[in-house]
């Protein structure tokens, strides 16, 4: 928006001064994202696969009865958000992340489905 200006007013002191600010402001956000992501990089790299090979159903220990809950990482679902945002913005995710996010409808529905069986298993249990 500042280079629309007209140009007599792109050339007083204060408009020089504005530019070089907006300039240094830029860099600096544009060095926090690249950090930013770097870091959340190194992060996923981590514990996308290691998530992945976790049980989905597990025993709920805190009932009295054998009842199952399914067990899939609220830290996988913050993962396929971030990818998700972070492809919709043009920024680059690492080929793991890409990888894990390219599975996530399955995810979805092999979730959604694992939630009905545990009801269902959890109802039958507790009726009898």
């Amino acid at each position: 928006k500042l280079k629309s200006l007209n140009k007599l007013v792109m050339e007083t002191d204060e408009a020089k001064e504005i530019t070089k600010l907006y300039s240094a402001l830029m860099g600096s956000l544009t060095e926090y994202e690249r950090a930013s992501v770097d870091e959340w990089c190194k992060e996923i790299e981590s514990t996308s696969e290691e998530k992945l090979k976790q049980s989905l159903l597990i025993r709920d220990s805190r009932k009295s009865l054998p009842f199952i809950k399914v067990n899939f990482d609220p830290l996988l679902l913050r993962l396929l958000r971030e990818v998700k945002y972070f492809l919709q913005l043009g920024i680059h995710v690492p080929d793991s992340a890409f990888k894990v996010y390219k599975r996530a409808e399955s995810f979805r529905k092999q979730v959604g489905n694992l939630d009905i069986i545990a009801s269902m298993y959890n109802g039958l249990l507790s009726t009898l």
